[in-house]
């Protein structure tokens, strides 16, 4: 079964903020003041900013398109119209 936009776009968004956690985690290890130091720095900016405009674009209800941001790790349903984020079908039981 092929992947939904907001599913792909919640699993890019994790992946970039391992790999963010990773190189923020090894800025702090190089030596300080180095140009290493800098550049991974640098690059966790990068993908810190990444994340947020992957969230923007591809996290999206798939019924009335809001974008999700907040709770973007677990949600399920839509903030707005309470509808499925995976599929945009009506959930059962809530309002």
């Amino acid at each position: 079964m092929k992947k939904s936009k907001f599913e792909s776009g919640r699993q890019a968004a994790k992946i970039l903020a391992l790999l963010s956690v990773g190189t923020c985690v090894a800025a702090l290890m190089a030596g300080e003041g180095t140009p290493l130091q800098l550049a991974l720095a640098i690059l966790t900016l990068v993908l810190f900013v990444s994340i947020f405009t992957v969230a923007a674009v591809r996290c999206r209800c798939p019924h009335c398109g809001k974008t999700v941001i907040f709770g973007l790790w677990n949600a399920t349903t839509c903030p707005r119209c309470k509808r499925s984020l995976t599929t945009g079908n009506k959930i059962k039981g809530k309002k």
